[in-house]
Protein backbone atom coordinates (compact mmCIF):
# COMPACT_ATOMS: atom_id res chain seq x y z
CA UNK A 1 0.00 0.00 0.00
CA UNK A 2 1.40 3.37 -0.99
CA UNK A 3 1.40 5.89 1.87
CA UNK A 4 -0.91 8.83 1.37
CA UNK A 5 -0.15 12.33 2.62
CA UNK A 6 -2.49 11.61 5.53
CA UNK A 7 -0.55 8.44 6.39
CA UNK A 8 2.73 10.33 6.30
CA UNK A 9 1.47 12.75 8.97
CA UNK A 10 0.83 9.98 11.44
CA UNK A 11 3.10 9.68 14.38
CA UNK A 12 5.20 6.60 14.88
CA UNK A 13 3.91 4.17 17.51
CA UNK A 14 7.17 2.23 17.63
CA UNK A 15 9.06 2.42 20.93
CA UNK A 16 11.74 5.09 20.77
CA UNK A 17 15.04 5.13 22.62
CA UNK A 18 15.69 8.35 24.50
CA UNK A 19 19.12 9.93 24.96
CA UNK A 20 19.32 8.40 28.46
CA UNK A 21 18.79 4.90 27.00
CA UNK A 22 15.23 4.49 28.30
CA UNK A 23 12.63 3.16 25.89
CA UNK A 24 9.36 5.03 25.53
CA UNK A 25 6.30 3.77 23.68
CA UNK A 26 4.61 7.17 23.77
CA UNK A 27 4.04 8.59 20.28
CA UNK A 28 5.81 11.79 19.44
CA UNK A 29 3.28 14.61 19.68
CA UNK A 30 3.30 17.99 18.00
CA UNK A 31 6.08 20.32 19.08
CA UNK A 32 5.04 22.64 21.89
CA UNK A 33 6.72 24.85 24.47
CA UNK A 34 9.27 23.54 26.98
CA UNK A 35 6.82 23.11 29.86
CA UNK A 36 4.57 20.66 28.01
CA UNK A 37 3.31 18.14 30.57
CA UNK A 38 3.82 14.45 29.97
CA UNK A 39 0.88 12.54 28.44
CA UNK A 40 -1.78 11.41 30.88
CA UNK A 41 -1.16 8.21 32.80
CA UNK A 42 -4.61 6.73 32.19
CA UNK A 43 -5.02 5.28 28.70
CA UNK A 44 -8.24 6.17 26.89
CA UNK A 45 -10.50 3.64 25.24
CA UNK A 46 -10.43 4.12 21.45
CA UNK A 47 -14.22 4.42 21.15
CA UNK A 48 -16.66 5.66 23.77
CA UNK A 49 -20.43 5.86 23.62
CA UNK A 50 -22.10 8.34 25.97
CA UNK A 51 -25.77 7.67 26.69
CA UNK A 52 -27.52 9.95 29.15
CA UNK A 53 -30.59 12.09 29.64
CA UNK A 54 -30.69 15.81 28.97
CA UNK A 55 -28.78 17.96 31.43
CA UNK A 56 -26.54 15.19 32.76
CA UNK A 57 -23.21 16.49 31.42
CA UNK A 58 -22.79 14.77 28.05
CA UNK A 59 -21.42 17.91 26.39
CA UNK A 60 -18.98 18.43 29.26
CA UNK A 61 -17.83 14.79 29.13
CA UNK A 62 -17.39 14.83 25.35
CA UNK A 63 -15.57 18.17 25.30
CA UNK A 64 -13.24 16.90 28.04
CA UNK A 65 -12.50 13.77 26.03
CA UNK A 66 -11.82 15.74 22.85
CA UNK A 67 -9.48 18.11 24.69
CA UNK A 68 -7.66 15.18 26.28
CA UNK A 69 -7.19 13.43 22.93
CA UNK A 70 -5.82 16.63 21.43
CA UNK A 71 -3.58 17.26 24.44
CA UNK A 72 -2.20 13.73 24.11
CA UNK A 73 -1.15 14.57 20.54
CA UNK A 74 -3.98 13.01 18.53
CA UNK A 75 -4.18 14.27 14.97
CA UNK A 76 -7.23 16.46 14.43
CA UNK A 77 -8.13 14.43 11.33
CA UNK A 78 -8.29 11.26 13.44
CA UNK A 79 -11.00 12.53 15.79
CA UNK A 80 -14.69 11.97 15.12
CA UNK A 81 -17.50 12.90 17.50
CA UNK A 82 -21.10 12.33 16.47
CA UNK A 83 -24.44 13.17 17.98
CA UNK A 84 -28.03 13.13 16.78
CA UNK A 85 -28.72 16.86 16.67
CA UNK A 86 -26.92 19.69 14.87
CA UNK A 87 -27.40 21.89 17.91
CA UNK A 88 -25.60 19.37 20.14
CA UNK A 89 -22.71 19.05 17.67
CA UNK A 90 -22.30 22.82 17.65
CA UNK A 91 -22.44 22.93 21.44
CA UNK A 92 -19.70 20.30 21.75
CA UNK A 93 -17.36 22.21 19.46
CA UNK A 94 -18.19 25.52 21.13
CA UNK A 95 -17.54 24.03 24.56
CA UNK A 96 -14.13 22.70 23.47
CA UNK A 97 -13.16 26.17 22.27
CA UNK A 98 -14.63 27.94 25.33
CA UNK A 99 -12.87 25.64 27.81
CA UNK A 100 -9.54 25.90 26.01
CA UNK A 101 -9.82 29.70 25.84
CA UNK A 102 -10.64 29.95 29.53
CA UNK A 103 -7.77 27.63 30.49
CA UNK A 104 -5.38 29.54 28.20
CA UNK A 105 -6.11 32.84 29.94
CA UNK A 106 -3.40 33.51 32.54
CA UNK A 107 -5.88 35.62 34.54
CA UNK A 108 -8.08 32.55 35.22
CA UNK A 109 -5.79 30.06 37.01
CA UNK A 110 -8.78 28.19 38.45
CA UNK A 111 -10.02 27.38 34.93
CA UNK A 112 -6.51 26.27 33.96
CA UNK A 113 -6.10 23.92 36.93
CA UNK A 114 -9.66 22.58 36.60
CA UNK A 115 -9.16 21.63 32.94
CA UNK A 116 -5.66 20.29 33.64
CA UNK A 117 -7.09 17.97 36.30
CA UNK A 118 -10.00 16.95 34.05
CA UNK A 119 -7.63 15.77 31.31
CA UNK A 120 -5.28 14.12 33.84
CA UNK A 121 -2.43 16.61 33.30
CA UNK A 122 -1.94 18.34 36.61
CA UNK A 123 1.12 20.26 35.38
CA UNK A 124 -0.55 21.77 32.30
CA UNK A 125 -0.38 25.55 32.43
CA UNK A 126 -2.04 28.43 30.57
CA UNK A 127 0.70 28.41 27.93
CA UNK A 128 0.08 24.72 27.22
CA UNK A 129 -3.64 25.39 26.72
CA UNK A 130 -2.89 28.46 24.59
CA UNK A 131 -0.74 26.33 22.27
CA UNK A 132 -3.50 23.73 22.12
CA UNK A 133 -6.13 26.41 21.41
CA UNK A 134 -4.01 27.80 18.57
CA UNK A 135 -3.62 24.30 17.10
CA UNK A 136 -7.36 23.62 17.30
CA UNK A 137 -8.51 26.97 15.93
CA UNK A 138 -6.02 26.76 13.05
CA UNK A 139 -7.57 23.42 12.07
CA UNK A 140 -11.14 23.78 13.32
CA UNK A 141 -12.51 23.04 9.85
CA UNK A 142 -10.89 19.58 10.04
CA UNK A 143 -12.26 18.69 13.49
CA UNK A 144 -15.11 16.26 12.79
CA UNK A 145 -17.86 17.04 15.25
CA UNK A 146 -21.22 16.49 13.59
CA UNK A 147 -24.39 14.49 13.35
CA UNK A 148 -24.71 10.82 12.51
CA UNK A 149 -26.73 11.85 9.45
CA UNK A 150 -23.89 14.04 8.17
CA UNK A 151 -21.44 11.18 8.70
CA UNK A 152 -23.59 8.77 6.67
CA UNK A 153 -24.10 11.36 3.92
CA UNK A 154 -20.32 11.80 3.70
CA UNK A 155 -19.83 8.03 3.48
CA UNK A 156 -22.53 7.61 0.84
CA UNK A 157 -21.21 10.55 -1.15
CA UNK A 158 -17.69 9.07 -1.11
CA UNK A 159 -19.12 5.87 -2.62
CA UNK A 160 -21.69 7.63 -4.82
CA UNK A 161 -20.56 5.97 -8.06
CA UNK A 162 -20.38 2.50 -6.55
CA UNK A 163 -23.84 2.96 -5.03
CA UNK A 164 -25.29 4.32 -8.27
CA UNK A 165 -26.42 7.60 -6.72
CA UNK A 166 -27.17 10.54 -9.04
CA UNK A 167 -24.88 13.62 -8.92
CA UNK A 168 -27.37 15.81 -7.02
CA UNK A 169 -28.65 13.18 -4.59
CA UNK A 170 -29.82 14.08 -1.08
CA UNK A 171 -31.47 12.39 1.85
CA UNK A 172 -35.22 12.61 1.66
CA UNK A 173 -37.41 14.19 4.30
CA UNK A 174 -40.80 13.18 5.67
CA UNK A 175 -42.36 15.63 3.20
CA UNK A 176 -40.54 13.91 0.30
CA UNK A 177 -42.00 10.58 1.36
CA UNK A 178 -45.52 12.03 1.40
CA UNK A 179 -45.21 13.13 -2.26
Amino acid sequence: MTPTPRDSRRRSTKPEKAADGNVSSAPAGPPTHASTPEPANRPLEPIVRVLASAGTGKTHALSTRLIRLLADGAEIDDIFAATFARKAAGEILARVLQRLAAAADPSTPAETSTLAAAIDRSTADALFFRDLLVRVTANVDRLAVGTLDSFFVTCADAARFELGLPPAWSIGTEADLAN
